[in-house]
């Protein structure tokens, strides 16, 4: 690229126009200098330093104007609100000004790190919801901190953005996924989760998965039993989405929903695997607790289905390591109530198959119980 022809056709260009630069009016102008700024064009090397690569497309005074006018459009009255860039996403638009303003927000990172989260809340917000629209690849650690140490402005600008796209994706949010990842992002998902569940309903399976998976460790447990009851009223629930409320709300209320898990599930392998999957990941990551007559229920539907299986290279396959890890946990508990699911798991004819397991499980009970041999 010659970049001595480009500052030559940049200068001819914006002749005249020095003053609209520096004051952050001529957004149209300021884009392509923003996106060369962030780093978005491949002809120029990451190495150079952002200030640097504004230099390389444009001759003084235009070079300063333009970085004086990423920092003035942050004192802008009419920067998008996240409603405006989600709705503008929704509609497959990528607002102009956001690159201008993520240029803004990181040059006064660059000059004062420390006080960038000092910048007005309408701001923020949309620099936020900018980030995950407009350069959802690029790492703004401005934009981590603020969803850690600004949930009470994080959350309700997440929210908007997100609530406009919902009714035009199945799958994708953007920055949903990072916010999933985020373990101090705990107090944005709590205000964010369960609105999802409600409204979502069109989400893709492994997206509802995500969003439950992350309710069961983040969100309000009656809030999102009372989101499950809502779910499996609905008639039309495909297989794999109502496995998953099923599962989610037989973890939060086994009492109410122990019997119409066993009525659900039947004997349906398709149905008892996707119940695991989600049931004993929950269970193992301490997210949920199942009394032992309920866990003893779970193995009842799940041990005769899946009988011990090794696979070609040795050792157990998924589900079955799934199944032992559940009599595992049932021996963990020698509680009396513990001890009588035991002995009535051992009574049943088709977990005959797992008598040796059994045997083992009593074993452990009675030890930890100090009785001289199991019952």
């Amino acid at each position: 690229m010659d970049f001595n022809k480009i500052r030559q056709s940049t200068d001819a260009k914006l002749a005249g126009r020095v003053d609209a630069l520096r004051a952050g009016e001529d957004v149209a102008a300021l884009e392509s200098f923003a996106k060369a700024y962030l780093g978005m064009f491949l002809d120029i090397d990451d190495d150079v330093a952002p200030p640097a690569r504004v230099a390389l497309l444009a001759n003084e005074p235009f070079a300063s104007a333009v970085l004086d006018g990423f920092t003035a459009v942050l004192d802008r009255a009419d920067i998008p609100t996240p409603a405006d860039i989600g709705r503008a996403l929704a509609e497959d638009r990528l607002l102009a000004i956001g690159y201008v303003v993520l240029a803004g927000v990181e040059r006064r990172a660059s000059e004062e790190p420390e006080r960038v989260l000092e910048l007005p809340d309408g701001v923020l917000g949309a620099a936020l919801c900018f980030h995950f629209a407009n350069a959802p690849t690029q790492l703004h650690p401005w934009a981590t901190a603020l969803i850690r140490r600004r949930p009470d402005l994080a959350a309700p600008a997440l929210h908007a953005f997100w609530a406009e796209q919902l009714s035009t994706t199945v799958e994708h949010l953007p920055g949903l996924s990072q916010v999933l990842r985020d373990d101090g992002a705990r107090a944005v998902l709590q205000e964010n989760l369960l609105p999802l569940l409600r409204a979502w309903r069109g989400c893709r399976h492994h997206v509802l998965r995500s969003l439950l998976t992350a309710a069961m460790r983040h969100g309000d447990h009656g809030e999102l039993l009372e989101a499950a009851r809502a779910a499996l009223a609905e008639g039309d629930l495909e297989l794999r989405k109502r496995a998953d409320w099923m599962a989610t709300a037989f973890l939060l209320a086994p009492e109410e929903f122990g019997p119409v898990l066993a009525d659900y599930a039947g004997r349906s392998r398709e149905k008892i695997l996707r119940l695991l999957d989600f049931i004993v990941p929950a269970l193992r990551e301490g997210e949920a607790d199942l009394p032992a007559a309920w866990l003893a229920q779970l193995l009842r539907l799940a041990a005769p289905i899946f009988r011990r299986n090794e696979t070609s290279t040795g050792g157990l396959d998924a589900v079955s390591t799934q199944v032992l890890w559940l009599f595992d946990r049932l021996g963990d508990d020698s509680s009396d109530a513990a001890v009588q699911a035991v002995a009535e798991l051992r009574k049943v004819r088709v977990m005959r198959i797992y008598r040796d397991v059994l045997e083992q499980v009593a074993a452990r009970q009675a030890a930890a119980r100090g009785d001289a041999s199991p019952t």
